[in-house]
């Protein structure tokens, strides 16, 4: 009859579990078991056939000590900073413990970090849809995006590669979580990704260039027809009216007011629909609503103003000359002006393979660069020509994808403009080299 064995199964995992704390899973093999002077690896394999199976036995325990410090956490008056705070502490309390379950590749079927975060998220929902006031999808973008962070802090730690204090580490966590909200209120289309990440990030560009100007500058927010809009600058007969483009708002101005109002403007500003204090108009961002919005704006300053000019931006451009055509203006500048709408329509039907046949016959489709196609403004604008025969200057990014070269230089053409071209620049005016030679291109061509 063999000799009873001296060491249980619990004894033997408790054993290897106290080597993964100290040393890493990786020490769980027979010889360094051996050489812990607990056992002989005789007990070992007498209740495990294979190092693998005992791995995944102190895998188990870690995950049960993990999910005890997540429950704490849980128990939090705000359960989702708590789930944070626990998590790295978890990984500053246990780090070798923080690797076999998330880092190290010893089992194929440990825990893995990936279904960790499914099994908080599950736990977490309820409370983030209800502390955050989030819809489902905002929430699982949420979580996603500071369960990254955490677990990149917590990496840095157990990694012995953390630069970062305590306090400094609350700060970022408080930092991304501030933003990712504000994000997800502010941007829409950002929970699904859906949405221009050019023209948010030169609407990011564009602020900072505003906040600088707006402190300089004299200014006044209003009502015209019954839009916000801004005047700034010193009192005065002649004055730019100022429409940005898609994703923009009215403060944009501020930027090229800075240029404006010292030669004697002032400048208005208005939101169009759908965007700045306007973002849940009725209104809609159709030519047949903004164009008539823009038009009456110019009545209303015409009675005021013995001079009119205007700036505009990409769609707010082709707006502005769709209402502004037949009205007395001094001076025009456009920044990447959209000139041809029907082209760009059937360029973007291209990109979605989407034929005229298709869009006659669903009248609206969605495409995955976030703008809808839609039969309707597509015959509304073959039905509305424009013709622009105003004093114009255009600065055109040589890298516009919008608008080809070809078209801007035949538009530039056919009617009284100067086209001042940037080769390295883009649809969208948005880095530091960018905006340098776009304020360079506003101060000069408003003083002529």
């Amino acid at each position: 009859m063999p000799p009873k064995t001296k060491f249980s199964r619990e004894d033997i995992v408790n054993a290897a579990f106290e080597l993964t704390r100290e040393k890493g899973i990786e020490k769980i093999t027979a010889r360094d078991i051996a050489e812990t002077g607990c056992m002989s690896t005789r007990p070992m394999f007498n209740y495990f056939y294979s190092i693998d199976k005992l791995r995944g036995a102190v895998l188990e325990i870690a995950k049960e000590l993990f999910d005890e410090y997540i429950e704490d956490g849980l128990k939090y008056s705000v359960p989702f900073l708590g789930f944070m705070s626990e998590y790295i502490q978890f990984a500053k309390d246990e780090p070798m413990l923080y690797k076999a379950l998330f880092i190290s590749k010893v089992d194929e079927k440990k825990p893995s970090t990936i279904a960790a975060m499914e099994q908080s998220k599950a736990a977490l929902r309820k409370s983030l849809m209800r502390t955050y006031k989030m819809d489902a999808d905002t929430e699982d973008c949420y979580f996603r995006d500071m369960w990254l962070v955490v677990n990149s802090l917590a990496t840095l730690i157990v990694t012995d590669s953390n630069p970062y204090a305590d306090w400094q580490i609350n700060a970022i966590l408080t930092e991304f979580s501030l933003s990712l909200c504000m994000a997800a209120k502010n941007i829409k289309g950002f929970a699904n990704g859906n949405y221009d990440r050019d023209a948010i990030l030169s609407e990011l560009v564009a602020r900072k260039h505003m906040a600088n100007a707006k402190a300089e500058i004299k200014a006044q927010r209003t009502k015209i027809n019954d839009i916000p809009a801004i005047i700034a600058g010193e009192p005065s007969d002649k004055a730019f009216l100022y429409i940005h483009g898609k994703m923009g708002y009215k403060e944009e101005a501020y930027n090229f007011a800075q240029y404006a109002c010292p030669q004697g403007y002032q400048v208005i500003a208005i939101d169009l629909p759908e965007h700045g204090d306007r973002k849940n108009s009725k209104e809609k961002l159709f030519p047949w609503m903004a164009a008539p919005e823009i038009k009456r704006t110019y009545e209303l300053l015409s009675e005021r103003y013995s001079s009119i000019s205007v700036c505009a931006v990409s769609i707010g451009a082709w707006f502005s000359m769709l209402a502004l055509q037949d009205k007395k203006i001094d001076k025009a500048m456009f920044i990447s002006p959209i000139v041809d709408m029907e082209k760009l329509i059937c360029t973007m039907m291209e990109w979605a393979g989407v034929t005229e046949d298709e869009l006659a016959e669903r009248i609206k489709i969605p495409t995955d660069f976030g703008e809808t196609l839609n039969w309707n403004y597509l015959n509304w604008v073959r039905k509305n020509p424009y013709k622009w025969d105003k004093p114009t200057d255009i600065i055109y990014g040589g890298k516009d994808n919008m608008t080809p070269r070809e078209t801007i230089e035949r538009f530039s053409k056919s009617c009284a403009t100067t086209l001042t071209v940037m080769e390295k620049g883009e649809h969208w005016f948005h880095t530091p080299e960018q905006m340098k030679v776009l304020n360079r291109w506003m101060k000069a061509n408003v003083q002529e």
